[in-house]
């Protein structure tokens, strides 16, 4: 199940991502693509959105991002806040580490705090402040130093490395075989402690059975106390994991762009005369086509609402009601794709007409660049995008609806 996610995951990041890879090298330190393997060098942060990605090398500032998998092997100055499916962390992070996904190994050496939430979780490096932590499968390798205190959350729970802070943990299944100074608080179902087990600390165990004692372990009197088993009190949200992973406003404006930018070219190629008429009738009433388009914006989720409410009332309308759910993103899309080429028609097309392939495929990616320029400074990237979605909204209704086609619709080309 893991492994289908992950797939769709990545395939989704990879298509979006092609576009957007042509972006990225005017982005400073942000990454949006397919695949991304690059050797890095500099002060700044770095952001990514991508499949899969590989970074070597040096980082001053901070690395976040989101992504498929994530390889990790540089030293990095400030934090990573990272959320992917496989996550590998090597080298130095002269700050805190907050990674979420199916599959994550921290091998680097932490000065901060970590704090790490998924199913096999595995930590071999040194941790300079705390560890907060969240899986099905937990395990603190032999070459594990944790300098602070550990809470952990999860099924099974393997500690084979040096905790010199406290032990808070509830799993299912635990196994202490490392050395441990500070106290120890534990809630299980089976508490193994192992024959190279060193543990200074008090010692309090709370569940159904008892622990099982290696004769070699050098453990202090441990204060068990009987406890029935409850999974619910199990629960990963008792962790204090703060996830940041989202890239910049110009990043994902970026990405949004260069989406549309694909998109438009696909309707242009296909749809030639439909997407003439929309423009021909942007030119003749832009104000009019601009003032319609918000109108349409602002109601048009409201009464698709209406009608999927309406339609939940018969057994047809139950089946189409989560398909027009569906559409209604789709077609704010489609509205900023539409209002991208008619934009970019109205500026590189002056003579008017039905443009040729080339011409539209330019002036779309002349206007999606600027958008996504725009985003740098976010009220007017988000003002901007509106009034692309505006005028897309209005020049497609009033071709939809205007009986006096200049423009023939093929069979097939229709709005």
């Amino acid at each position: 199940m893991i492994k289908s996610i992950e797939t769709i995951f990545k395939t989704g990041l990879m298509a979006l991502g092609l576009a957007g890879t042509a972006l990225a090298p005017a982005m400073a330190d942000e990454f949006i693509g397919g695949d991304i393997n690059v050797e890095l060098n500099t002060d700044d942060d770095v952001a990514v959105l991508a499949a899969d990605v590989s970074f070597t090398g040096r980082v001053g500032g901070d690395i976040e991002g989101l992504a498929a998998d994530v390889e990790i092997d540089a030293q990095v100055g400030g934090d990573i806040a990272l959320a992917a499916a496989d996550i590998n962390i090597a080298g130095s992070v002269g700050g805190d580490v907050d990674a979420a996904g199916a599959s994550i190994t921290l091998m680097a050496n932490v000065m901060g705090e970590a704090n790490l939430a998924g199913a096999d979780i595995s930590v071999a490096g040194m941790i300079g402040e705390d560890l907060s932590i969240a899986g099905a499968f937990i395990t603190l390798e032999a070459s594990s130093v944790i300098n602070g205190n550990v809470e952990a959350v999860g099924g099974e729970f393997f500690a084979d490395g040096r905790i010199i802070g406290s032990l808070d943990v509830e799993a299912e299944e635990v196994y202490l075989r490392g050395v441990i100074d500070g106290p120890i608080e534990i809630y299980a179902r089976e508490i193994t402690i192992g024959p190279d087990a060193v543990i200074q600390g008090p010692i309090t165990v709370r569940g159904p059975n008892a622990p099982t004692v290696a004769e070699s372990a050098q453990v202090p009197a441990i204060d068990y106390i009987e406890e029935e088993w409850d999974e619910r009190r199990i629960k990963h949200n008792d962790l204090d994991l703060d996830f940041d992973v989202l890239p910049s406003f110009w990043a994902l404006g970026a990405l949004y762009s260069s989406a549309a930018l694909m998109l438009g070219l696909i309707v242009a190629l296909l749809f030639p005369r439909s997407m003439a008429r929309m423009s021909e009738k942007f030119r003749e009433r832009p104000w009019v086509s601009a003032g319609l388009g918000l109108i349409v914006w602002a109601t048009l989720w409201i009464m698709l609402l209406v009608l999927i409410v309406l339609l939940a009332i018969t057994l047809v309308g139950i089946l189409l009601a989560p398909f027009i759910a569906a559409a209604i993103p789709i077609i704010y899309f489609l509205s900023f794709v539409f209002g991208g080429v008619v934009i970019g028609d109205l500026i590189f097309n002056r003579s008017g007409g039905q443009a040729g392939f080339l011409i539209r495929a330019v002036s779309l990616i002349a206007v999606m660049l600027v958008i996504a320029g725009l985003h740098v400074l976010p009220p007017v990237g988000l003002l901007i995008g509106l009034v692309v979605h505006f005028i897309g909204f209005g020049a497609w209704t009033l071709a939809l609806f205007d009986r006096q086609k200049k423009f023939g619709t093929l069979e097939g080309d229709a709005v």
